[in-house]
């Protein structure tokens, strides 16, 4: 486990109190929900065979899993069951301490979700370096578009702040226009070997070419009302393809680029312009 103690999760809780003797700790009132995040991350990032064999990892990923705990329990932290329902501590019985406003608890958790994806994008830095990760299940997701990056573009929110919410809510946009790209104009195999190259972050610069003027169509694509893809663009990016003979590789002989194959004369004698 990443956090197996109290002293894995106390960084994380700044301000705490500490608890009144026979009172259980912070730890012990949240151990479900660490259980529960500590299966959140292993779902969306790596599981723990991955993040035992990278010490690097495990700071990012301790980060991540202690704030997903901290902002699902957060709310419950205050609130009691009682034999007449349920009450909240400090709420008038001269106990020291009142439950803090719904903003301020709102704020926390809002502040506790940016600390969580910050920790998700760095622990995603260090696992697109390794080979055994990028094929694993967890890889194979976050290389299902040309923005494998949670950092990047569509990850970042108007504010500039990283949303792992954002990313996954216009990764499947992505998902949907480069399936399109690869069925008229880039071809799946290309496709394919653009989205490994930048998973781990290998692409050649003819690669790194095509896949620039591709994530820059697509955002542009995002922001447009109607969400099209530009064909004037994508031209000049199958332009693109064709003058180089590495990306015309995994180009040619695919049912993409023959939609591209201008048809050949052919002497027809029942053709007017017919001639012997």
């Amino acid at each position: 486990m990443l956090i197996s103690d109290p002293s894995d999760l106390m960084p994380f809780i700044p301000n705490a109190v500490r608890p009144a003797l026979g009172d259980p700790s912070y730890f012990d009132k949240i151990q479900p929900y660490i259980r529960d995040a500590e299966q959140w991350a292993a779902s969306l990032l790596a599981p723990e065979e991955i993040t035992d064999r990278r010490p690097e990892l495990r700071a990012p990923m301790r980060e991540a899993v202690a704030t997903q705990a901290l902002h699902v329990a957060l709310p419950l932290l205050d609130i009691v069951i009682t034999p007449n329902g349920i009450a909240t501590v400090g709420s008038g019985d001269g106990t020291a301490f009142v439950p803090a406003s719904q903003f301020r608890t709102e704020a926390a958790r809002a502040s506790l979700l940016l600390r969580r994806d910050r920790a998700v994008c760095a622990a995603l830095a260090e696992l697109r370096k390794v080979a055994r990760w990028r094929v694993s299940v967890q890889g194979r997701r976050w290389g299902a578009t040309l923005f494998p990056d949670l950092g990047g573009p569509l990850g970042l929110t108007e504010a500039g702040d990283i949303s792992l919410a954002t990313y996954l809510r216009r990764a499947e946009l992505v998902k949907e226009m480069e399936t399109e790209l690869a069925d008229e104009w880039v071809s799946v195999p290309l496709m394919e070997r653009l989205r490994a190259h930048a998973l781990a972050d290998t692409l050649t610069q003819p690669e790194r070419d095509l896949t620039g003027r591709l994530r820059a169509e697509m955002l542009r694509a995002l922001r447009s009302p109607d969400g099209r893809l530009n064909e004037a663009a994508l031209t000049r990016a199958v332009q693109l393809i064709r003058s180089d003979r590495s990306l015309m590789a995994y180009w040619e002989g695919t049912p993409t680029a023959a939609r591209f194959r201008l048809p050949g004369f052919v002497n027809d004698r029942r053709a007017a312009g017919y001639f012997f």
